[in-house]
């Protein structure tokens, strides 16, 4: 049966082991987030030689508990594991008497911690890929819930974000292998609440500002406006389910991206 090593709190982390084992035996070590709605995440494959050994995954796994596969044959002397992720700290605090609460407050800054590393990312267990949209809703927290390294890592997003553009297109997943336009985000990141104005209100920093400003304006120009004075759509995806109100998202993020534009401008 599989050894379950329960973890504080979902986190990133590197498992480790001390046996005394045979030599040649396979030992399995995942987390409880190695699938995930049917994607399959990292896992770690480790043989065995014979005798006391230690061993220290190098390939990073996220999870609340990470699960050994040993098999018979050895005897186990210590499991444990080291926490790693991005070089900031939590500096924000919020606490209530209603339980509830407290723990939403919890749960969305772990959430928030577990989805940067090298860059930000959507999810620490399928793609990890800074998808422009869910970079967009994390900057904002991250200037209330965490030291001030953390703008090191809001540059960075900036700047891939920038620099990983298609000609005049702002993609999406920057960068990525499959960063296309996503219309409804690319003009979230530009507009008066995206990461480039979020950064700026918060730093007073207008060095991003001025070197995203020329690749901004040449975005704007490529949409066209229809005879109502509205844009033409660009959008491919504007959020998961059914019903979804394409030609007033598109329009409102369009005017708030103009709304940020003339600011920088």
């Amino acid at each position: 049966d599989p050894i379950i090593a329960d973890l504080p709190y979902n986190a990133q982390v590197t498992p480790y082991l001390k046996i005394d084992a045979d030599p040649g035996l396979k030992i399995v070590i995942q987390t409880d987030h190695y699938e995930v709605s049917g994607y399959f995440g990292r896992c770690t494959e480790y043989i065995t030689k014979s005798g006391i050994q230690e061993f220290e995954s190098l390939d990073w796994q996220n999870g609340e508990s990470v699960i050994y596969n040993i098999p018979a044959g050895v005897q186990i002397i210590d499991l444990k594991y080291r926490e790693t992720g991005y070089d900031t700290h939590f500096s924000g605090s919020f606490e209530c008497n209603e339980p509830f609460l407290n723990t939403l407050y919890e749960k969305a800054r772990r959430t928030l911690y577990v989805c940067m590393r090298d860059n930000y990312m959507d999810c620490p267990d399928r793609e990890r890929g800074q998808w422009i949209g869910d970079v967009a809703t994390m900057i904002p927290q991250a200037f209330f819930m965490l030291d001030r390294n953390v703008d090191k890592l809001t540059l960075k997003a900036i700047y891939d974000f920038v620099h990983w553009r298609s000609q005049k297109i702002l993609r999406g997943l920057a960068p990525g292998a499959h960063a296309i336009e996503y219309a409804s985000q690319s003009l979230n990141a530009i507009s008066d609440i995206g990461i480039i104005m979020t950064y700026y209100q918060h730093t007073g920093d207008l060095t991003p500002v001025i070197d995203a400003y020329d690749a901004i304006k040449d975005y704007l120009y490529v949409w066209t406006m229809n005879g109502e004075g509205l844009v033409n759509p660009r959008s491919t995806w504007n959020g998961q389910g059914i019903n979804i109100d394409h030609q007033i998202l598109e329009n409102t993020w369009y005017y708030l991206a103009l709304k940020a534009a003339i600011a920088m401008a």
